[in-house]
């Protein structure tokens, strides 16, 4: 059984735009980190270095809106509490001919987000197909009508409050190779090869945040009533890669 949501009705269709401010104590943003790093040299061309970091990421709101319904966040998540961490491996090797290789492996927690539930209705309204009633008319048929400030997203879960609330851990590994050219005694040229996301993760980067259905064709086949909750927005780029040259004097 879910939760019960609360919601106001302005009296007038609008309202001044002055926020309130307050200077309470636990106000503001506050990042507290702590990083480890380790170096090994395996040999007299292989170097290892692994490190990682944890990071405490506390937000508190210190400007208020006049809007009851943002106030409602305010008051029910006056901050955020969660960790973030990342954590990567670096291996570098020389290679004789003036040749550098590394590679590295990072890891790191998904970006946080929030919900949202579209709010267009004075009342509670049942579920229905977009395609075909549109929110007006679904909202009159529930014998309600639409908020005096119009349609608003009303924040139900705050950012990072659960692990729902996180996009996927994302995952990746980078390769880079150097040649070195010796110009004269202050005067080098370097050929650069980069591979980025060897592994090709396909991570999502975005996804949708709010509660409700979309229409939307796809290879010619219509699909209706599609939840945009989480649906992915966004992944991360495929795998690419670089050639670059410099040259030092």
């Amino acid at each position: 059984m879910g939760h019960p949501l609360t919601a106001y009705n302005r009296t007038k269709t609008a309202a001044a735009a002055d926020q309130f401010i307050t200077y309470s104590p636990g106000a503001g943003n506050m990042y507290r980190t702590w990083e480890v790093e380790g170096v090994k040299r395996m040999s007299h061309h292989f170097l290892v270095v692994t490190g990682a970091d944890w990071t405490k990421l506390d937000f508190g709101a210190s400007v208020f809106s006049n809007n009851a319904n943002t106030i409602i966040g305010q008051t029910l998540y006056p901050s955020s509490h969660y960790w973030d961490w990342t954590g990567k491996l670096t291996l570098q090797y020389e290679a004789p001919r003036g040749i550098q290789v590394s590679s590295v492996f990072k890891s790191q927690k998904g970006a946080a987000s929030t919900r949202t539930v579209n709010v267009f209705c004075d009342r509670p309204v049942a579920a229905f197909n977009p395609a075909t009633t549109t929110n007006a008319a679904a909202c009159t048929a529930a014998g309600g009508k639409a908020p005096l400030q119009s349609a608003f997203d009303l924040t139900v879960e705050q950012s990072g409050s659960g692990k729902a609330n996180f996009l996927p851990t994302l995952s990746t590994l980078d390769l880079s190779v150097v040649k070195t050219f010796k110009v004269t005694e202050k005067q080098k040229l370097q050929a650069m090869f980069d591979l980025f996301n060897i592994n090709n993760s396909n991570a999502l980067q975005g996804w949708g945040t709010t509660s409700a259905t979309t229409n939307f064709t796809y290879n010619g086949q219509s699909v209706t009533n599609y939840p945009t909750y989480h649906r992915p927005s966004s992944t991360l780029p495929p795998r690419i890669f670089r050639l670059s040259a410099r040259y030092s004097f």
